[in-house]
């Protein structure tokens, strides 16, 4: 027996999802068993059992909500025993990491203090970590949107974060692991923000400014170092702003790039562009939830569903090449390939191509 597609609310290692308590589920695979007879599961959080189902037998595989009290900013490890009903037998583990729950925030919305709401802003802060980094989280939202860079690497893969929101009633914030982007010594860290749905030209009639004035963000990181100490770098009014390169965008209409006004290591240590301050931002902490859905993003590899399309573009006509080249763009920039591949969308795209 061999127990595959572990998961946690749906979600295979979900890194700060919303949730109150965690439902696990599996799929049991290669065994000559024709049903499962029992299971057990165990979750642990640094090294001490939190929690154990014993083996029961209304331990379902669909879906087991353990009655576990979570807490902030915690990584679980989960263990999964499967017993058949001709006595095979499995065990499988696994992980899950909590978001910031109902734990108080130690930063807070900023915005740059530019004259013109529309000049979209780069938000900046370096500090210094006095020893080898263990463990390091950013909890993060922007609106409209935003992206986030450590030591002038993008954190995560996904783009247009937060995503489309709700915005009068809650905003996600999103967890990202940057423990690979942080050094032992000077750091920096940057936000950079653009109109979006929330600010940017939205429905038919173009509205603008329709949830808000002001492009702002929020940002708390929290590292652990190796030697015990925690460290907090929360945006707070000691950040620096500079004006964007990028001096429109929307959802409709691109951007428009000025390489002219580029702000060379904006996001590293060491920038001598001339900044500007920040104002306390005007949405509110109460707002803010942990994401509620999977991350949209997959590896930026070439997978099957682009080498297909690359492989058929030759074969077309001009005009249908270019169908193809705005394909691939749209779905690598997307990073949504296998999860449209598996929804069926792929195959009509394709068989509108040919």
């Amino acid at each position: 027996m061999k127990l595959t597609h572990l998961r946690v609310n749906h979600v295979t290692e979900p890194l700060g999802l919303c949730m109150d308590h965690p439902v696990f589920s599996w799929v049991a695979e290669d065994t000559p068993d024709k049903r499962q007879k029992c299971a057990q599961i165990v979750v642990e959080a640094g090294g001490e059992i939190v929690y154990d189902s014993g083996r029961q037998e209304d331990v379902s595989s669909l879906g087991f909500e353990a009655p576990v009290e979570l807490k902030p900013r915690t990584r679980y490890q989960w263990t999964v025993t499967v017993w058949g009903d001709g006595g095979d037998t499995a065990t499988a583990s696994s992980w899950f990491e909590t978001a910031k729950q109902e734990e108080p925030w130690a930063a807070q919305w900023i915005a740059a203090d530019f004259t013109d709401k529309e000049t979209q802003p780069l938000l900046a802060k370096s500090f210094t970590l006095p020893g080898e980094v263990e463990s390091a989280r950013a909890y993060a939202c922007g609106v409209g949107i935003y992206e986030l860079e450590v030591n002038g690497q993008k954190a995560g893969d996904e783009y247009l974060l937060p995503g489309y929101h709700c915005y009068d009633f809650h905003l996600e914030y999103q967890t990202f692991d940057i423990t690979g982007l942080l050094q032992a010594g000077e750091n920096t860290v940057g936000l950079a923000l653009a109109p979006g749905w929330y600010k940017g030209d939205i429905i038919f009639d173009r509205y603008h400014n329709l949830y808000g004035y002001t492009m702002q963000a929020i940002c708390e990181i929290r590292v652990k170092l190796k030697d015990g100490a925690e460290v907090t770098v929360p945006t707070d009014l000691r950040w620096k702003s500079y004006p964007s390169p990028v001096t429109f965008s929307n959802i409709y209409d691109g951007e428009h790039y000025d390489a002219r006004r580029e702000v060379p290591g904006w996001s590293q240590n060491g920038c001598q562009a001339q900044a500007s301050g920040v104002l306390p931002g005007t949405e509110k902490l109460e707002k803010l939830m942990a994401r509620l859905g999977p991350l949209l993003s997959q590896a930026n590899r070439e997978d099957d569903a682009t080498r297909l399309l690359r492989a058929l573009r030759p074969l077309l006509g001009e005009a249908r090449q270019k169908k193809v080249d705005e394909a691939i763009q749209i779905l690598q920039m997307l990073r949504l390939l296998p999860l449209l591949k598996e929804s069926g969308v792929f195959s009509g795209l394709l068989s509108g191509l040919l």
